[in-house]
């Protein structure tokens, strides 16, 4: 399995680009205490967001504070959901019946599941600096869930993947 080593000027482009001025290299342990941040999406209500008639009359999904905007000109018949919160993104599109037809949940610095955590904390990275991460997860569906961690020590910056159960991998393929 590969990790990716980067000058350090590559990585803060990388987090420029991939984090659209959300959270820059901030002070993150192993931890991430997000208490100000609250998701709006998670595993709870994924089934809600397989559905856009849900998500229209769902009033814990109204009131959450997730900016949803639905794009009902792209086709006839077809619908477009795009929504942001503080640190998250998401964008779906839904057939004429209301039914997804394919979506992309993105969350930055987001708590790590324990076995990431473990791992990052012991052996050849617990001297390393956790600055960030990025949960990915397509069609709101937990087992397609990814995790890139961006970590930095010394000037250089490294760039490990995860799947869905924690376990490390290679780099996700572009899609």
């Amino acid at each position: 399995m590969k990790s990716s080593n980067y000058p350090i000027s590559i990585l803060a482009f990388l987090m420029i680009v991939i984090f659209s001025g959300t959270v820059f290299a901030k002070d993150i342990d192993h931890s991430i205490n997000q208490d100000g941040n609250v998701l709006v999406i998670n595993e709870q209500n994924y089934s809600c967001f397989t559905d856009i008639n849900c998500l229209r009359y769902d009033a814990a999904i109204k009131n959450s504070g997730l900016k949803v905007r639905f794009d009902e000109r792209w086709n006839a018949g077809h619908y477009i959901l795009k929504g942001t919160s503080e640190n998250e993104r998401v964008y779906a599109e839904y057939n004429e019946h209301g039914n997804l037809v394919k979506a992309r949940l993105i969350q930055v610095n987001v708590p790590l599941p324990n076995k990431i955590n473990r791992y990052l904390a012991t052996g050849e990275f617990k001297e390393w600096k956790l600055i960030g991460n990025e949960k990915t997860v397509q069609n709101f569906d937990p087992k397609t869930t990814e995790y890139k961690v961006i970590l930095q020590k010394d000037g250089k910056g490294k760039v490990l993947y995860f799947d869905n159960k924690g376990n490390k991998v290679d780099p996700f393929p572009v899609s």
